[in-house]
């Protein structure tokens, strides 16, 4: 059992470097809440209690609206042209893009989520947190980019508080310093401290933990950034590219971990696998979801489960078929 009000550093530091070792994978990306939740319990605890004192922060956790749900490509779609949300939805219909819950329902895997102490207001808030990476992209202005994705790190480190000498000590700020873009080292690390600064700057103007991001999706995204304290980037600001030809933004990409060795059986099988085309797990994913099975009970079913009810959605399974091969 995990309890929130200790930190279990050990941890934390191991799924941080299991994430740095392959940070697009699967397995890297679930590692990150464990990573957050392993190291911070005792501010998500503080957040909570701030939350109470906050007036949109009370009124969310009296609530308790559905984030993931918010966050579903159908409830975005129709935002307004300019829109935080009509933001958020060009990002994620994007193609190759997966829907927000796959990542954010890694926590549910092998029970690690459901193994934490908590009360409800905590789970709740946390399991928000779940879903909040891909929305502070569009609040910060950093791409989603290697390059970016290096300073919206920093930027929410600052934005939840942790310290600055922990942010550029710790796992992901080393990450963060060790790949260089092509605007050499000392600009790279000015561009870190500032995204740092901006992320705490916003903080001290309006806590993180009780954006009410259902209320803001509509909303323009200028004025949503002005509303939450957060300082615009210079027009044009963009770090498409800057890492073409870089080594080691290469094989962050792709991840350093080798492929396991098959055997010449199971490598024939597979070979033959692959000249058949290859089903789109998210898009299969989602029309599950579409068919009436939450997102949560999805993710919190074992991988075998996942993959027959993607097979019974395919094949036009009706929602009542769906929640019954769940319930198996």
């Amino acid at each position: 059992m995990i309890h929130l009000n200790r930190r279990y550093y050990l941890r934390g530091l191991y799924a941080a470097f299991r994430w740095m070792i392959n940070p697009v994978s699967e397995g890297g990306a679930k590692q990150v809440p464990r990573a957050r939740i392993y190291l911070t319990g005792p501010q998500i605890l503080k957040d909570v209690e701030e939350m109470r004192q906050h007036p949109v922060g009370a009124r969310l956790l009296r609530d308790k609206p559905d984030f993931g749900e918010a966050c579903q490509l159908k409830n975005l779609e129709n935002m307004p042209e300019g829109s935080f949300g009509h933001a958020y939805y060009q990002m994620m219909s994007a193609p190759g893009i997966a829907p927000a819950y796959l990542l954010a329902g890694l926590a549910y895997r092998d029970g690690f989520f459901d193994s934490i102490d908590m009360d409800e207001d905590t789970r709740w808030l946390l399991e928000r947190g779940l879903f909040d990476h891909d929305p502070s992209h569009i609040l910060s202005g950093y791409g989603t980019d290697l390059s970016g994705e290096m300073l919206n790190i920093l930027y929410a480190q600052g934005l939840n508080g942790v310290p600055r000498w922990l942010a550029f000590a710790g796992p992901f700020g080393i990450l963060s310093s060790i790949i260089i873009p092509k605007v050499g080292w000392k600009e790279w690390r000015r561009l870190l401290k500032e995204a740092y600064r901006r992320g705490a700057q916003a903080r001290a103007h309006f806590p993180p933990q009780a954006y009410p991001y259902e209320e803001l999706f509509p909303r323009p995204l200028s004025e949503v950034r002005e509303y939450l304290g957060i300082e615009p980037l210079p027009e044009g600001f963009s770090t498409a590219g800057w890492l073409n030809g870089s080594f080691l933004g290469r094989k962050f990409a792709t991840g350093f971990a080798p492929p396991k060795k098959k055997g010449k059986s199971k490598a024939k099988h597979n070979a033959q696998k692959e000249e058949e085309p290859k089903p789109d797990v998210p898009a299969l994913s989602q029309l599950v979801i579409d068919r009436g099975v939450h997102w949560r009970d999805f993710m919190r079913a074992g991988k075998e489960c996942q993959e027959r009810l993607r097979e019974l959605a395919a094949s036009g399974a009706s929602s009542e078929r769906l929640q019954a091969e769940l319930s198996n």
